[in-house]
């Protein structure tokens, strides 16, 4: 290949329109500057996700912290006392509970476990008073009465009632909304629409379960 003298190469150089370097530097230029906007872009997008991603964990965390450390007063266990009573003293008959006194004794079962420590609540009831229960069929509840608590298909159905538990009782440590127990006597489970306990009877079981879920 014949190398171009200098010459050559001015004569060359000044055959270049002037028109020509005109067009081509700024369009090289917007090229990069466009290059340049989408990566700036393509960053700040990234860098919005990794914050909102971070919002979003410490928000979790927060609200773990918090449900775990003022809890409500909560209990979900499944209780269960028999069907049968024992034997009359002066029949030697078994005798069979009543959905009422099922309910009372349930009751206790729940409110005792309530007042035994543990780590996943932060409270304990330390007293309780004046209990009392109100035992409603769900298969016999008008539709009104239905829709207030809720009820499920499966809920609906002979052998199953709806349980209000009426108690008055006295806590330690602190519970939601309430607050710290300052020895007061609280009236009120649960401070919102009703809720109730959920009882069926099997053959040989009355069990009640807190619907608070």
């Amino acid at each position: 290949m014949k190398q171009m003298t200098g010459l050559e190469l001015l004569l060359a150089m000044s055959s270049i329109r002037d028109d020509w370097i005109a067009e081509a530097i700024p369009k090289r230029i917007m090229e990069f500057a466009a290059t340049k906007k989408k990566t700036v872009l393509h960053k700040r997008l990234l860098l919005l996700a990794a914050v909102l991603a971070a919002l979003i964990a410490l928000a979790a965390a927060v609200y773990a912290a918090v449900r775990l450390s003022i809890s409500p007063i909560e209990n979900t266990s499944l209780y269960s006392v028999s069907v049968d009573a024992g034997q009359s003293c002066e029949t030697n008959d078994s005798v069979m509970r009543t959905p009422e006194q099922a309910a009372l004794l349930l009751a206790e079962l729940y409110l005792d476990d309530l007042c035994t420590p543990s780590e996943t609540r932060s409270f304990q009831i330390t007293a309780y008073r004046n209990l009392s229960v109100e035992v409603t069929p769900t298969s016999s509840m008008e539709m009104e009465t239905r829709e207030i608590y809720a009820l499920r298909d499966q809920e609906i159905a002979e052998n199953t009632w709806i349980v209000e538990i009426h108690v008055e009782y006295q806590y330690e440590g602190t519970m939601t909304p309430m607050g710290p127990g300052q020895g007061q006597w609280i009236d009120v489970l649960y401070q919102s629409s009703p809720i109730g306990f959920l009882m069926t009877r099997s053959q040989s079981h009355y069990t009640m379960q807190s619907r608070y879920y």
